[in-house]
């Protein structure tokens, strides 16, 4: 029998910033492949009003996947001008509505000890995996994520993942149904309209509370797991990108009494991984672990977002696991495995004992499951994005085994970069020069970037670890070369 903890939390007050563009709720035609309902408009979140359908972006990702975003053409700012007065946006000001939340009443709906024998999920992780888990360890992950259980409907034996803000407020819970094997079973559907559905099934008034949730542009605004950064708020944070992934990281790395665990937490889809979500992580070291995909592209695309949220939120630290990316067979690209592909595979006891001992349990993970690709392409240091280049050595992961994390590192091997950078830096008539280009170094002058960053990267050369410090500098070189 399972006793499920109260860990409801109190609200706490935290400055987080608003976009005006946003997603609409809506699906309409897409103007550019013609299919209906695949395609989402933008909304001017604070007058509700849709932009112009060609605004928007396509999810049929794989044959159309057009995305065009109004401020790189300059139409917000002929928006802005044409609904404010004398072109002023502060002058044009409009209450946002309260958000509404899920309440409490229905979350604990979800959590009765009794629904749990028939949780499928639950129960393949108590029987049907290979290393089954003990009874203690899933009651505790079941408490600290607040899994629950839909007990009748076409939806029986579904598990409820409730996505809980840093205050305490359920925003949404996401339903999943999987098969024997833990793989989910069709598309995921949010518990609110589940209960919709009940309601027009039985012809009788839905509740008031859904009335107003349902008016919301957004409900998924938080990460699943976000509210245990309010519990334990010195401990890193493992980011991945569904629920279940985030369940088995953590399973097998281990509760988070320790201040140096993760905290796993997880976005709920690849295109939910955006500063709103992640701005709740500030000043938090956090280790991001992509899903594969068949060309590589969600990898890509995290990396690139872990460095904007970088420049966006001093003091965060966005390191970006490569194993996966690196050694993952076709098959396992093709089929979308994450880390959770991997973990399941292994036994969960041994694992934790390997942990910080002689070697690190992800790579004996991918030596035993994954087969190895062909070789990364090395650095081409006359392609003009050569930072971004594929790094054999770039494995952005840290962890205490991390020369064993690093089977590929070679000492020095930024060198031909540096070396670069060194050149442009010495034809500057003064590296005493103030400059202003980016929020945490507002005021710094060029000389102390450079001994904050590029000295730290030239002392540990090659070592992935502190390869940010390398990208400032380079971020350094590229805005000084386009403003001469």
């Amino acid at each position: 029998m399972f006793i499920v903890h109260d860990v409801s939390l109190p609200p706490i007050l935290i400055e987080m910033e608003e976009y005006r563009f946003k997603f609409g709720r809506k699906h309409i035609q897409c103007p550019y492949c013609l299919t209906n309902g695949k395609f989402k408009p933008y909304i001017d979140s604070l007058t509700e009003e849709q932009l112009p359908d060609k605004y928007g972006k396509c999810e049929r990702v794989e044959s159309c996947g057009t995305w065009v975003k109004p401020w790189e053409d300059g139409f917000t700012k002929i928006w802005f001008r044409e609904r404010t007065h004398q072109g002023s946006y502060k002058n044009y000001v409009r209450a946002k509505p309260a958000p509404v939340y899920i309440p409490k009443e229905t979350l604990l709906g979800t959590l009765c000890a009794d629904r749990y024998v028939k949780n499928i999920f639950i129960q393949n992780l108590l029987e049907n995996v290979s290393y089954p888990f003990e009874v203690e360890e899933i009651e505790r992950v079941v408490s600290m994520y607040r899994i629950g259980t839909v007990s009748s409907g076409y939806m029986t034996g579904a598990t409820t993942f409730p996505f809980t803000d840093i205050r305490g407020n359920v925003c949404a819970i996401q339903v999943k149904k999987f098969d024997h094997f833990n793989h989910t079973l069709g598309s995921p559907i949010p518990i609110h309209k589940l209960i919709q559905l009940f309601h027009k099934k039985k012809g009788t008034s839905i509740p008031d509370w859904l009335e107003a949730y349902l008016k919301q542009n957004k409900v998924f605004t938080c990460n699943f797991g976000e509210h245990l950064l309010r519990m334990y708020p010195n401990n890193p944070v493992g980011l991945v990108e569904s629920p279940k992934t985030a369940i088995y990281a953590t399973l097998y790395f281990g509760f988070p009494d320790d201040p140096s665990a993760k905290i796993w937490i997880a976005p709920g889809s690849r295109d939910w991984f955006n500063i709103d979500r992640v701005k709740v992580l500030q000043g938090r070291d956090v280790y991001v672990y992509p899903d594969l995909s068949k060309d590589g592209s969600t990898h890509q695309t995290w990396r690139e977002k872990c460095w904007k949220f970088e420049r966006l939120m001093p003091g965060t630290l966005f390191q970006v696991d490569n194993l996966l990316e690196r050694n993952a067979s076709m098959q396992a690209r093709y089929a979308g495995h994450d880390i959770a592909d991997v973990l399941i595979k292994l036994d969960p006891r041994e694992f934790r004992k390997l942990q910080g001992v002689e070697s690190s349990p992800i790579m004996i993970a991918e030596e035993t499951i994954l087969s190895v690709k062909d070789s990364p392409k090395p650095y081409n240091f006359s392609d003009p994005d050569w930072d971004l280049v594929y790094d054999p050595v770039d494995i952005e992961i840290h962890d205490t085994t991390k020369n064993q994390l690093y089977p590929n590192f070679v000492p020095g091997s930024w060198k031909s970069q540096i070396k670069e950078l060194d050149a442009f830096f010495m034809t500057l008539p003064s590296l005493d020069v103030p400059f202003n280009f980016s929020p945490w170094i507002s005021g710094s002058s060029i000389r102390y970037h450079l001994e904050a960053n590029l000295e730290i990267a030239r002392a540990q050369n090659g070592n992935p670890t502190y390869r940010p410090y390398l990208n400032r500098v380079i971020d350094l070189m590229r805005h000084l070369m386009a403003n001469k």
